[in-house]
């Protein structure tokens, strides 16, 4: 027989038996939250790197079409941000809703237990006696369905609480992305070029010499069966592509992450940061997850760079927390060496170790990773 079973066969004791029955279960919502936490992350991931790749487009792309093709993707950037913030205020929601459902099975069961071996010592008091035991039985079980009830008051305050916060994020998250007009319908972006034949092929598209350093050069195509009084195709290829962000220093001279990590560790050490509180993999993993190893990487979706503070460099710290974490004579932000030593040591401060992070703890547990 299960709890709420014995309980239910007590004098009056079905409602406590059904709020027994009523806590069982329900790490629905912590996969809930899991669920949407992982989207998140994708979400975001997928937007910078739209976004990343919009940039690069932009470098070489120009007229009407270009220009409608500019305000369409700054709304999708826009509509993004919409999207994370109402997603982070929803699995906040959940992630409240998770532990105190927990905390209530916990107080039910523990009531429900109790009362049982309060029944039990009756039992024993009266030796067999049964007169007045079901009312002496009865008064035990208003008194543990009256404490239940309480513990069921307080869940429900936070269950109202989350359900307020969903009630006024939901309808914002569901309609981000669905509000971006139609490509051709209302952005300009179709701008009346229908091509009926494939494109000439390359080889009998003729592009100018040119020489390094020299403005760019303007190539012009038509397809064969193009209006001849529509305007050519441009194209402007630029005589050198330019990096995506200022070049950091000291990177020429570095083995690539590993290296940075090993330097970064070195000098952290020199600093008083015990060796035991460097894990070379966890560093390794984050920088991973949160840069894919681009010292010039630089995030410009989230709410970080709505602020006007972007999260920059190989660990992703905004700009306020990098002069904070930076130690004297590593404050170049675009730095890998020195942007690991600021980021390693907000981590440390905010989490207590490096183990602790949100998304070491998210990827060992099988989840998908969290930035920090």
């Amino acid at each position: 027989m299960g709890l709420d079973t014995d309980i239910a066969a007590l004098p009056g004791g079905e409602q406590l038996a059904a709020f027994v029955r009523a806590v069982q279960g329900g790490g629905f919502v912590d996969e809930a939250g899991a669920a949407l936490t992982s989207t998140l992350s994708q979400s975001g991931e997928a937007a910078g790197a739209v976004q990343a790749a919009v940039a690069r487009l932009e470098q070489s792309f120009t007229g009407a079409p270009a220009t409608a093709f500019a305000d369409l993707m700054a709304e999708f950037g826009q509509q993004s941000r919409v999207f994370q913030q109402s997603g982070t205020a929803l699995a906040g929601s959940l992630a409240s809703v998770g532990p105190a459902f927990g905390q209530l099975r916990l107080a039910v069961e523990t009531i429900a237990t109790n009362l049982l071996f309060q029944v039990g010592q009756v039992h024993i008091a009266r030796a067999g006696v049964t007169a007045g035991m079901d009312a002496d039985i009865t008064a035990l079980v208003s008194q543990a369905t009256a404490a239940a009830e309480a513990s069921v008051m307080q869940f429900e305050l936070v269950l109202g609480q989350a359900n307020g916060t969903i009630t006024a994020e939901l309808p914002a998250f569901g309609r981000t992305f669905s509000s971006l007009p139609v490509v051709g319908d209302s952005t300009g972006f179709d701008v009346g070029l229908h091509i009926q034949a494939p494109m000439a092929p390359l080889a009998e598209m003729h592009v100018p010499e040119q020489m390094a350093g020299s403005p760019p050069v303007e190539l012009t195509t038509r397809t064969p069966l193009q209006d001849p009084n529509m305007p050519p195709i441009r194209v402007d290829v630029p005589s050198q592509p330019p990096p995506s962000q200022p070049p950091p220093a000291g990177a020429g001279s570095s083995s690539g992450v590993d290296g940075w990590i090993d330097q970064a560790t070195r000098i952290l050490v020199a600093n008083g940061v015990p060796a035991a509180q460097l894990d070379h993999q966890v560093l390794a993993t984050i920088i991973a997850h949160e840069s894919n190893g681009d010292p010039g990487a630089v995030n410009n979706w989230d709410s970080n760079a709505a602020a006007g503070t972007p999260s920059i460099g190989l660990m992703q710290t905004i700009g306020p927390t990098f002069q904070a974490y930076a130690l004297p004579g590593h404050t170049d932000i675009y730095n890998p060496v020195d942007n690991i030593i600021a980021g390693t040591r907000y981590a440390l401060a905010r989490y207590g170790s490096l183990d602790n992070v949100p998304g070491i703890l998210s990827v060992r547990s099988g989840q998908a990773y969290v930035g920090y």
